[in-house]
């Protein structure tokens, strides 16, 4: 049996390595951007219907949620080999092959990634985006 890191270090030999290396995956933002797109103007809504201190704050809000996905999505795209070390809850532990280790949250379609998983890795800004197991 090849132990997990070799795996890891011949990864490039891997028949699907180039293309997915090529693989963009979906930013997931649509509902973020939803609700910042909702909460600016409810919010300037509410200033009018009902005095100023709560909609300015849901105006506010709003902003401060569509700030945030405008950094996001400027944010570069990181595509790496690695191998998950720990998987606990909303969190993966990522090797990459030059021994490095790094924490990344992860949205609910890869909670079923489990320790020694070898493949290909899409993470920003510590947001573990998508991965591509390479068997």
């Amino acid at each position: 049996m090849t132990p997990p890191g070799d795996r890891l270090a011949t990864l490039e030999q891997h028949p699907d390595y180039a293309a997915a290396l090529q693989h963009t995956p979906p930013s997931g933002l649509g509902r973020l951007f939803a609700i910042g797109a909702l909460l600016v103007p409810t919010g300037v809504a509410v200033a009018f219907a009902f005095g100023p201190i709560i909609g300015v704050a849901l105006a506010i809000a709003g902003a401060i949620v569509l700030a945030a996905l405008l950094y996001l999505r400027s944010a570069p795209l990181a595509r790496f080999a690695a191998r998950v070390v720990d998987q606990q809850g909303r969190y993966v532990v990522l090797a990459q092959p030059d021994g490095t280790t790094r924490e990344y949250r992860t949205p609910d379609h890869l909670r079923d990634l489990a320790a020694g998983d070898v493949g290909i890795a899409y993470a920003k800004l510590g947001f573990l985006l998508d991965f591509r197991r390479l068997r």
